[in-house]
């Protein structure tokens, strides 16, 4: 994510709202693969605002066919950011 993108973001967040934010991590993706059929990723995600993923979380997730089609089908429930881990500095106060 850059330029424009963070800085849509970064409007977003500053809305006046209080949000809700997931931030998940590969380990989290592949756990939540596993109790897919008992768990639905609806009940889980709904809540959220908005799912933020690091670029290297998702590198990772890649590797994998099953967690990548898991965050694709989380666009159905939360608004899914991947985000580079060098724009984190120009979020804080955000």
């Amino acid at each position: 994510m850059k330029g424009e993108d963070i800085n849509h973001l970064k409007r977003y967040l500053s809305m006046g709202m209080s949000l809700k934010v997931c931030i998940l991590d590969n380990n989290s993706v592949e756990f939540l693969t596993w109790v897919r059929g008992s768990i639905s990723p609806e009940k889980i995600f709904r809540q959220y605002d908005m799912i933020f993923i690091p670029k290297w979380v998702w590198t990772e997730v890649c590797d994998s066919q099953n967690r990548k089609s898991y965050i694709n089908d989380l666009k159905h429930y939360s608004k899914v950011q991947i985000i580079d881990e060098v724009d984190y500095l120009t979020l804080v106060d955000y």
